[in-house]
């Protein structure tokens, strides 16, 4: 009988014991780090809720170190350098290299060129981010252009060739990749969720504990106020426009983002647009050809695609948004008085 009575008494208490740490388990709170640093030429800000947080930041730097040592195009040794400076001779690289310039050459087919990652040599010319920077004469632009296109490109097996004296450079789609692998490498170490911000490239991972949605600004160009806040989950978001890197001659500004046509600084309709979608990579090199291509080629590209979302700042301060983002945008004081349009998406 005390037997039996004892025997039920230790049941009852490893019972209880197991509710306590189930309960626990359920209800505890994720630790978290941010931590901000340089690299990919601008400031970058990890943030990780975990149960190691410092281990999952660890993790993200590292890969973002790596990926920068092998797609940089001025570190020696990288797989771009490499390239560049082959002399028109077959170059082998890593399977990421290779991958990532198919994926640059699948953008440009899509976006009918706008966006262009044989501009090396052009945007040496006009010297942007460096203080040599100026406006290059017209015959200086028009030899650099007949080094532009990617028929340029030969790719096999792993193994690149350039023509013509053609040089490359994968920073227009190199950020919304990395940001991607960095979250990949983050979630492997443990975190549950978070933020990876590359200087403009935002890769959102999951939802906050409480389950509900990231709040990403939209910065209002050559301010440093919001003018849209977006709602996401676990989604990528990059934000490309005029005013991110520039310089002025003769009371003339002049932006680095480049006109494969015509090898001066693109003139469109936009002052900024936002590309939102699960890749990456796709929106990194979308945000800068949609720039190029003006609202109208923006707006026909994504009605005709549905793996990702837009939202366009016109010059006359008009905001264009994908449909597929109504009831996540939030107009931000003192811009509230801003119109939203929104754009069918494809059926």
């Amino acid at each position: 009988m005390k037997k039996t009575y004892l025997n039920r008494l230790i049941c009852l208490v490893l019972s209880l014991v197991l509710i306590i740490f189930l309960t626990g388990c359920q209800g505890a709170p994720l630790g978290s780090k941010t931590d901000e640093f340089f690299a990919l030429d601008t400031v970058i800000n990890l943030t990780a809720y975990a149960d190691n947080p410092k281990a999952c930041i660890e993790a993200g730097k590292a890969e973002i170190r790596r990926l920068d040592s092998l797609l940089s195009v001025t570190k020696k040794g990288s797989d771009i350098f490499k390239i560049n400076n082959s002399e028109g001779e077959e170059t082998e690289v890593s399977a990421e290299t290779y991958q990532l310039l198919e994926k640059a050459l699948e953008i440009s087919s899509l976006t009918s060129g706008k966006f262009d990652p044989t501009l090396r040599n052009l945007s040496s010319l006009w010297g942007f981010g460096t203080e040599s920077a100026h406006v290059p004469t017209q015959s200086e632009i028009e030899s650099s252009l007949k080094t532009v296109g990617i028929e340029n490109i030969v790719l096999s097996k792993n193994k690149v060739k350039l023509l013509n004296n053609t040089k490359i450079d994968l920073g227009g789609i190199a950020k919304g990749y990395i940001a991607d692998k960095a979250a990949e490498a983050m979630i492997n170490a443990g975190m549950s969720y978070g933020i990876i911000n590359l200087g403009g490239n935002v890769r959102t991972v999951g939802t906050k504990q409480d389950k509900a949605p990231w709040k990403i600004g939209v910065k209002y160009p050559d301010t440093n106020s919001h003018f849209l806040i977006v709602e996401c989950e676990d989604i990528s978001i990059v934000t490309s426009g005029g005013y991110q890197r520039k310089f002025t001659e003769n009371s003339k500004t002049y932006h680095h983002i480049l006109n494969p046509e015509t090898g001066y600084p693109a003139d469109s309709d936009i002052k900024s647009v936002t590309v939102i979608g699960k890749d990456g990579t796709l929106c990194d090199g979308l945000s800068t050809a949609l720039f190029v291509g003006g609202s109208e080629f923006s707006k026909e590209l994504c009605q005709d695609n549905k793996n990702f979302d837009i939202i366009i700042l016109t010059e006359n301060d008009e905001i264009l948004a994908s449909e597929n983002l109504r009831g996540r945008l939030t107009l931000e004081s003192p811009y509230q008085n801003m119109k939203i349009t929104y754009i069918d998406s494809a059926e």
